[in-house]
């Protein structure tokens, strides 16, 4: 059992993609689990156990990080959404790295924006925009992540297009 008290709307679309969707979605403690492999376990999600699995980090619902709020979490969830999606659609096996980040990226970017939309409620998209462009400033990001993230339609931390 996972205490989501501090993280309110991601259990609100936790529930919704486990409803809405056809994936599997996991809370889990990354560093206690031995399916996960290391390079993961100071990750907030996951996918790729297969193609329709998702896995979040209990650790980053139960004990927020001042960089992984509430609303960045509803972002990650719909991120690794966004892989499961473009999976389904190619050989899962063999994906292309920088095209699963910029379908993924762009997945999490569409699904924030209509929630803004829907509901008002603009903090999804502005803290997985503001996520996006810091990652895009790490010198050490994966070169993959960098590729995809700079065809991304953001700019100064706003959706664009």
């Amino acid at each position: 059992m996972c205490d989501f008290s501090k993280m309110p709307k991601l259990k609100t679309h936790l529930e919704k993609v486990r409803s809405d969707e056809n994936v599997i979605v996991k809370v889990t403690d990354f560093e206690s689990n031995p399916s996960i492999p290391k390079k993961f376990e100071q990750s907030p999600g996951v996918y790729g156990i297969n193609p329709w699995f998702i896995i979040l980090n209990k650790q980053f619902i139960e004990k927020p990080e001042a960089s992984y709020p509430d609303d960045r979490m509803v972002g990650v969830l719909y991120h690794e959404l966004g892989h499961v999606k473009y999976r389904k659609k190619i050989d899962p096996v063999t994906p292309d790295m920088k095209d699963d980040e910029f379908q993924a990226f762009s997945y999490s970017l569409k699904k924030c924006y209509a929630i803004a939309q829907a509901d008002g409620d603009s903090g999804p998209l502005d803290t997985s925009t503001r996520g996006i462009l810091n990652r895009s400033k790490n010198p050490n990001e994966n070169p993959e992540y960098l590729k995809a993230i700079h065809r991304c339609p953001i700019e100064n931390g706003k959706k664009v297009g």
